[in-house]
């Protein structure tokens, strides 16, 4: 399934945030205090490491945190599923949340970002925008 419409209609994502592109990702939105990136890897890529789209998110899930040499604790929640981790990037610390989703035809990746610093004013906000997400 195309994630069409993203943010779809009922979703929460403000006026902040404006459409950009960003290569490694099929939709890119950016604000002056965060961002938020979804990629889309079809059951057939995944396919190459045994994921199927009869694998739950799990899988996907576990896939996704050993390729990014990561070990944090799946969380789910409202419906949905999702890790957080923190980052640097140009000696600025960012938080994240990665939230997994499962389409018709594939998994998407959805990265909720912004500086650690704000996460706690904003970590509410995105698990609202994540929760209303629809693939």
């Amino acid at each position: 399934a195309v994630l069409v419409d993203f943010p779809s209609p009922d979703t929460t994502l403000t006026d902040d945030f404006k459409e950009d592109t960003y290569e490694q990702a099929n939709y890119y939105f950016i604000s002056n205090d965060a961002a938020v990136t979804a990629l889309k890897e079809s059951f057939e890529l995944l396919s190459e490491i045994g994921i199927t789209s009869e694998s739950p998110i799990e899988d996907y899930a576990n896939a996704v945190l050993k390729a990014n040499n990561k070990n944090e604790p799946l969380i789910e929640e409202d419906g949905f599923s999702y890790f957080t981790y923190t980052n640097e990037v140009n000696s600025n610390i960012f938080f994240y949340i990665s939230v997994l989703k499962k389409g018709k035809d594939g998994f998407w990746l959805i990265n909720f970002m912004c500086l650690d610093k704000d996460k706690n004013n904003k970590k509410d906000e995105f698990l609202k925008f994540a929760k209303s997400i629809e693939v």
